[in-house]
């Protein structure tokens, strides 16, 4: 059987992996929302002033999640 101080260690490694675990999720997040941000950029600078295209018509944030959350899990 376990003792307690073996299942306090198991805990803290537990807790230690979470917080590794949310710190990478949040990286791969922040790195998405900012690639989406240059790509939506990049097409506004790109569209001529004649044109009255609107951001609205560029991909949607949920059409760009749908595409990537797939690669994201894991």
């Amino acid at each position: 059987n376990p003792t307690s101080k073996d299942i306090r260690v198991f805990q803290k490694k537990k807790e230690e992996k979470d917080k590794a675990l949310l710190s990478e999720h949040h990286r791969i997040r922040v790195s998405q929302a900012i690639s989406l941000m240059n790509e939506m950029l990049s097409e506004t600078a790109a569209s001529p002033a004649s044109d009255h295209r609107t951001l609205s018509s560029a991909r949607s944030p949920q059409a760009y999640r749908s595409r990537n959350v797939a690669s994201s899990t894991g």
